[in-house]
């Protein structure tokens, strides 16, 4: 787990970036994604920023974990400025959900420490882990494939998305 040096003047800027990208994210318009590879592509700054948080080598002080916040809510937000797939938009929320997740444990986090003006050091700032998150767009994955056989992308989907949930858990 990461070490912070903060106080509690440094959280409520991070609180903000996260509550306003969960808020106000984009509609999807425009072009779809191709596929689950371009929407994980399309969150590469979200993923990178969790990278760095799950390093347990890494100290963190204000500007980092406010930037890192950042990172976070500009990845999730490029995720939903494009569709899913025709035909597959159920899939774009499920896996929206997996993304929230430890943007949502983070901000929470923060808001129970400044609520509290002390942190424990015992009790991680975020947790990363959306297990259950994974499984249910997993098993609409499985869904979408057994009903539609034309889909030939779906078994990529799925391993794509066990991936990204391998990753998310680690």
């Amino acid at each position: 787990m990461p070490t912070f040096n903060l106080n509690s003047d440094d959280l409520q800027p991070v609180i903000d970036i996260l509550d306003e990208a969960l808020l106000n994210r984009p509609e999807p318009i425009g072009i779809p994604h191709y596929d689950i590879d371009s929407a994980i592509a399309s969150a590469r700054e979200y993923s990178d920023a969790i990278d760095e948080l799950s390093d347990p080598n890494i100290q963190l002080d204000a500007w980092d974990l406010q930037h890192l916040a950042q990172s976070m809510a500009n990845g999730y937000k490029e995720f939903w400025e494009s569709p899913f797939p025709i035909g597959l938009e159920t899939g774009q929320i499920l896996f929206s959900a997996i993304l929230e997740k430890p943007m949502r444990e983070l901000s929470r986090n923060l808001k129970k420490i400044l609520r509290n003006l002390e942190i424990d050091d015992n009790n991680p700032l975020i947790n990363i882990d959306a297990e259950k998150e994974v499984d249910a767009f997993n098993e609409w994955l499985e869904t979408t494939q057994t009903t539609n056989k034309s889909n030939k992308s779906s078994c990529g989907w799925i391993l794509a998305a066990g991936l990204f949930g391998y990753w998310l858990g680690n």
